[in-house]
Formats: C-alpha cells, sequence, structure tokens
C-alpha cells in the first residue's frame, strides 16, 4: 500500500499522481491519496481508510510447515543445484 498526503490538489498535477498511481498498481500496490485537510479535519477517518485497505490487502495467513515438512523438492534447493555458476 501507498499512502499519499498532499498539501493541495491542483489539476496539472492530477495528472502526474494518475500516471504514479498507474505504476504503483503495475506492481502490485493500492495508493490512498488524502490532502492535509483531509488529515487535519478528519484523522480518524483517515485512519480508518488506511486500515479497511491494509485489512482487505492483508494476504491470508499461512501455516508454518511441521519439522521436516518443508519442500523437499530440488527447484525449493535454490539456484546453485539448478545450474547456476554465479559470477564468473
Amino acid at each position: 500500500m501507498h499512502v499519499v498526503i498532499q498539501s493541495h490538489d491542483f489539476e496539472g498535477r492530477i495528472r502526474h499522481d494518475e500516471m504514479g498511481d498507474r505504476w504503483f498498481a503495475s506492481r502490485g500496490y493500492r495508493v490512498l491519496r488524502f490532502t492535509n485537510d483531509d488529515v487535519m479535519r478528519n484523522l480518524e477517518g483517515v485512519a480508518l481508510a488506511i486500515l479497511q485497505a491494509a485489512e482487505q490487502a492483508a494476504p491470508p495467513s499461512l501455516a508454518l510447515p511441521r519439522k521436516g515438512g518443508g519442500n523437499t523438492s530440488d527447484d525449493a534447493a535454490g539456484p546453485e543445484t539448478n545450474g547456476f555458476q554465479g559470477d564468473q
């Protein structure tokens, strides 16, 4: 998640912000934008909006494997066992 707090909402800034929002979204981030006025006049509402967005974006809890229950395939061992020679 990417939270932005802006001092003003200028017309010329909107296009730039949309490009940045698309860039973040293409990398899996959700962008939340608030103005300084939002924060100063409704801090609780801003905090609640951020919390709700974070809860929606949180991945489900993954159970840890039991002792010895990890992935035993050759692919899990790392690049050294898959022909990767490193820096030569």
